[in-house]
């Protein structure tokens, strides 16, 4: 029952209070509706799309070296030069590889169990790999 006494909210100023102000700060207050694009799943990548072991790189000259860009670029246009049977390119790499050994015996892999490796390693040199194509 609504109070006719001196209150603010006497008469008809609670009456517009509880039909048309209330519900609409009842409205602002509601969280916006969750569209499909935003839902409680947010887009976040699978773990096997993350792999921290794919690196890109490039060569960054150094500043203010024209001699660098100048064998750079010449090595560069090596490889636009098109194919010719008679004088192949060959591509020589060079890479110095450290050779480790087991500490402990690896676990072989199991039907729905990944292979198990210790971190511990034996280092056993290094050696350099001659990769040429």
């Amino acid at each position: 029952m609504i109070s006719t006494g001196g209150s603010f909210f006497s008469g008809w100023r609670m009456v517009r209070f509880l039909t048309t102000i209330l519900p609409k700060s009842a409205e602002r207050r509601k969280p916006p509706p969750l569209s499909p694009h935003t839902s409680k799943k947010r887009n976040f990548k699978k773990k096997s799309d993350v792999q921290p072991w794919v690196v890109r790189t490039w060569c960054l000259p150094p500043k203010a070296d024209a001699d660098f860009v100048w064998h750079m670029e010449d090595v560069l246009q090596v490889y636009q030069i098109p194919y010719d049977p008679t004088h192949p390119v060959v591509c020589l790499d060079e890479a110095s590889k450290q050779l480790i050994g087991e500490v402990a015996i690896p676990v072989p892999a199991e039907p729905g169990r990944p292979a198990r490796i210790d971190y511990e390693y034996e280092r056993k040199g290094t050696c350099n790999l001659f990769m040429i194509s």
